[in-house]
């Protein structure tokens, strides 16, 4: 939309030019020859509010860019029409249709004059005559008897480039723009015919635009530009193709929660096509903030964090191709195995007595072997390891060890061979 601007917030900048309509003394225009500024305005009550009429001479809406400073604003009827008269520094401008940032201006004696700064523009109602004054051109005139509206010129597209790739988020679009045309429309389709499944960007000016795409991955897209003005527009361009960014899968873990997974945990990715490298990111937040692993420059499709047991981590992986594109995956979350839980379902069975406790305690198991060294882990509720110990069984499927250091509570006793795999198991009542 237009920028509007009020009494109370009009920009900061060097007003170079005043013009009052003739018929109408709150109607006026106003100019600013400062760069990266709104450079024309106009205002129907006298400048209490206004809003922008730059149209193509800018390159961004808010005056940002490329866009020339206006030195001077004036106006000519011609055929009972007013014609508008922009000097700035690239050149003059002209129009007859004022309609916001739509307006298109045209560039006027380029041939003669050249684009040197026009510094300032009389007309003379008389004999329908314009002078006006260069810096380094000298003063030219020209009498104007009639104003034809052109027909806009057709632009001609640059960038994503035809048959390109990897394109996709927030993509910067680059065409020539039309002569004349205040504004520019893009579509973009994945139907090369765009009579369906057709997204529309308008408003956009002077030949660069930073769109951001909603589109599919790995799909074949096609773009064209036109001009427009208040009453008509160009023809399309011819259409350019491009290929979506391809889509990052990982192949383990599964992106889901319901399964735990044991230490150490290989992350495992899809290969991205056109891929130079990767990084990866871990962190125990959804965000990816404070991360365990943040990896660059990966040419492998794997890596292995330290990981904490019992814990639900993030990951993302960013695929980097030619010219630093970038490419990011969705976020995956995986949770790591509690290693001091068990499953009862593959062991022996197992019993301890006396069974609730006081000190001494002999667990019974047909895993159990006499003369064997175990590693015997005693766990509390909340999953904490509150004793653990090396044991040798004295005899055959029997094993003896101490709870005096224990407060009261229920516990988990879990029992490893030397090999670390969990033989035997059974919960413990201590009391006091």
């Amino acid at each position: 939309s237009d920028p509007a601007v009020t009494s109370s917030t009009r920009q900061t900048g060097y007003v170079s030019s005043i013009l009052i309509d003739d018929q109408d003394i709150d109607h006026i225009f106003f100019t600013y020859s400062n760069y990266g500024v709104i450079s024309v305005f106009e205002s129907f009550d006298g400048g209490e509010t206004s809003h922008s009429i730059s149209g193509n001479l800018e390159q961004f809406y808010d005056g940002s860019g490329a866009g020339p400073g206006v030195n001077w604003i004036a106006s000519l009827t011609v055929e009972g029409k007013k014609v508008y008269y922009c000097g700035t520094t690239s050149g003059i401008f002209s129009t007859q249709l004022i309609d916001g940032n739509n307006t298109s201006w045209r560039p006027e004696g380029f041939e003669v004059a050249g684009n040197v700064p026009a510094e300032m523009i009389v007309t003379r109602e008389l004999d329908s005559r314009v002078y006006v004054a260069t810096h380094g051109a000298g003063i030219w005139k020209a009498d104007v008897s009639t104003y034809e509206q052109r027909a806009i010129g057709t632009p001609q597209p640059f960038a994503p480039a035809h048959n390109s790739s990897w394109i996709g988020g927030r993509t910067e679009f680059v065409w020539t723009p039309a002569l004349g045309a205040g504004t520019h429309e893009i579509q973009v389709s994945s139907d090369e015919t765009f009579t369906e499944n057709v997204v529309s960007y308008t408003g956009l000016l002077n030949g660069s635009q930073e769109l951001d795409l909603d589109i599919e991955s790995t799909t074949q897209y096609f773009w064209r530009v036109r001009g427009t003005n208040s009453t008509q527009h160009s023809p399309w361009s011819v259409t350019y193709s491009f290929e979506s960014v391809p889509a990052i899968n990982q192949v383990f873990p599964p992106n889901r929660t319901d399964t735990t997974f044991a230490r150490p945990v290989e992350l495992v990715w899809q290969e991205v096509d056109e891929a130079v490298s990767y990084s990866v990111v871990v962190s125990k937040f959804p965000g990816l903030f404070n991360p365990v692993l943040d990896e660059q420059g990966l040419t492998e499709l794997t890596a292995i964090p330290e990981l904490e047991q019992n814990t639900q981590y993030h990951w993302r992986v960013t695929a980097i191709g030619l010219n630093n594109v970038e490419i990011e995956s969705n976020v995956w979350t995986f949770k790591t195995k509690n290693e001091n839980s068990v499953e009862f379902e593959s062991l022996a069975e197992s019993t301890l007595a006396p069974n609730p406790a006081v000190s001494e305690v002999m667990l019974s198991s047909s895993a159990l072997q006499a003369g064997e060294t175990y590693t015997l882990s005693i766990v509390d509720m909340r999953g904490v390891e509150t004793l653990s110990l090396e044991t040798v069984s004295r005899s055959e499927h029997e094993l003896s060890f101490s709870v005096g250091t224990l407060a009261s509570g229920t516990y988990q006793v879990v029992v490893r061979s030397r090999d670390n795999r969990v033989v035997a198991s059974s919960t413990l009542h201590v009391r006091r």
